[in-house]
């Protein structure tokens, strides 16, 4: 596949998530929102048409938030030095959001350590110790356990700079490839 293909994949792919996560409520009651909000819906997604269906048929409508960080030097999510992350996550659930796009970088799967994180806010103490993909599996499984679904974003490949592929000088493509094997194996077990 030529570099161009894979480029007009991507931004395809790159629009298709941002269209999934900006849906206008206009004329949709807020009770229908929240009554939707408050069930998991049953996995693996799939499509009929135009819209995106649960296990069971039943059609979905993705509410995203973005919650940057992991593709920062903190290697880590941001607020965490201000506020408990189960209590984030209940905030984004309360409000009516279903799914969060977490943002990384391929450096931050595979750095030793995190900062940003006050340790001992609420229950921030669970990220004490811990390499940053094991943070990240930490807010994965209370995210869960909230009924809220994650969309990864491989979003950079160092702490500082958004390179023009996803690819560069430091980083290969195969880099790249293995950054989502690793994540796609990890989370394989992961329903959210």
């Amino acid at each position: 596949m030529s570099h161009r293909r894979i480029l007009r994949f991507l931004f395809g792919v790159f629009l298709g998530t941002i269209a999934l996560l900006s849906f206008s409520f206009k004329g949709v009651p807020q009770r229908a929102i929240a009554a939707e909000s408050a069930a998991f819906p049953a996995l693996p997604f799939s499509t009929q048409g135009a819209q995106i269906v649960d296990a069971e048929g039943h059609p979905v409508l993705l509410r995203g938030v973005n919650w940057f960080g992991m593709e920062t030097p903190t290697h880590a999510p941001h607020g965490l030095w201000a506020r408990d992350y189960k209590d984030m996550l209940v905030q984004i659930k309360r409000l009516g959001y279903n799914s969060i796009r977490i943002p990384f970088s391929v450096a931050s799967l595979y750095a030793e350590a995190v900062s940003g994180i006050d340790f001992s806010i609420g229950e921030n103490a669970d990220l004490q110790d811990k390499s940053p993909l094991e943070v990240l599996d930490v807010i994965i499984q209370e995210a869960e356990r909230q009924g809220l679904l994650i969309l990864l974003d491989n979003h950079q490949l160092d702490d500082q700079t958004i390179p023009e592929l996803w690819y560069d000088d430091v980083y290969s493509e195969a880099d790249w490839i293995d950054a989502w094997k690793l994540l796609a194996e990890h989370y394989r077990d992961q329903a959210n």
